[in-house]
Parts: C-alpha cells; sequence; structure tokens
C-alpha cells in the first residue's frame, strides 16, 4: 500500500487532528470498505507503539485499546455531523435566520469535539496513572508530528521512506 496512505490514515483513526474523513452517498463503497479497513489496521498500529513503549501490562493495554477506540469513534462522528453541518452552511445562501442557528450547531459541535480531548487525558491519566499518561501525550504528540512532516514532504524515489524495508518479525523465546 502507499505509505502517505498508510499515515493519512492513521491520522484520521487516531483522531490527532480534526480532519474528517466525509460522510456521503458512497459510505458503503469498496473504497470506503478499504479505507475502513486500512484505519483499524493502522489504528492496532498505533496502540501497538504506544503500548511497547509504554511497557502496559495486559490490563492496561485492554482498557486502554478500548477507550482509545471508544474516543476514535465518537470524534468520527462528531467530525461527520459537522462535515454535514459545514454542508449545509454553504448551502444556506444568504439566509440570516438559518445561519445563524447553524453556526450555533457548529460551536456545539466543536465544543464537543475539544471536550473529548478533554475527557482523554482525564481517563488517560485516570487509566494510566500521570507519569505514563504524560508518557502517552508526549509520544502521541511526537507520532503526529512525524506523521505531518512526511505527508508534507512529497515522496522522492532516493528518499529514506521510499527506501523502507518490509519489517521483520522477531520471535521472543
Amino acid at each position: 500500500m502507499n505509505l502517505k496512505f498508510l499515515f493519512s490514515t492513521l491520522i484520521l483513526s487516531c483522531s490527532f487532528q480534526s480532519f474528517a474523513f466525509e460522510e456521503t452517498s458512497f459510505s458503503t463503497s469498496p473504497a470506503r470498505g478499504i479505507a475502513s479497513e486500512s484505519r483499524n489496521k493502522i489504528e492496532e498500529l498505533f496502540l501497538w507503539k504506544i503500548s511497547d513503549d509504554l511497557k502496559l501490562s495486559v490490563p492496561e493495554e485492554k482498557a486502554l485499546s478500548e477507550f482509545v477506540k471508544s474516543q476514535t469513534n465518537k470524534k468520527n462522528k462528531l467530525n461527520e455531523e459537522t462535515q454535514e453541518n459545514l454542508r449545509q452552511i454553504s448551502l444556506a445562501g444568504g439566509d440570516a435566520k438559518k445561519l445563524e442557528k447553524l453556526l450555533v450547531e457548529h460551536r456545539r459541535l466543536l465544543k464537543s469535539y475539544n471536550d473529548l480531548s478533554i475527557q482523554e487525558l482525564d481517563q488517560i491519566q485516570k487509566k494510566l496513572g500521570a507519569a505514563k499518561a504524560a508518557q502517552y501525550f508526549v509520544l502521541k504528540n511526537d507520532l503526529t508530528t512525524r506523521l505531518k512532516t512526511l505527508l508534507a514532504s512529497p515522496e522522492k524515489p532516493g528518499s529514506p521512506a521510499a527506501k523502507l524495508s518490509t519489517p521483520q518479525v522477531i520471535e521472543e523465546k
């Protein structure tokens, strides 16, 4: 698969930023299914990386995984609602009353999205403790920054990204 596509999907699935995968009438198309499957795989890789770096126990890893997946679903739903709201705003034309109502709804959606980030902080700290929660957010930010940098720079034939080899599986005995 295209490396940039995978990293884009990671950003979406982990909801690092408020990028939205717009819900459209072709939501059941094969392309949507492939994107969803890729998002799930990337989310699993993210959770594995976090769990490995933080040296989480099995119960901590399970709790984190369930929470992150739940948060991702909530953020995706809010992103879809926000995109629909923006579509309605663009179609409202000059109707001031309708625009006022849509902007109030847009504000509510943005606030709800931001509240999810606060909930994430609180729940991660509660589940992992202050030290691991701090590491989690630093690692998450680092991964986000790296992905944005990678996505912002075009992939050239001789670049390090183009030279990546297939990962090797190391079995512990």
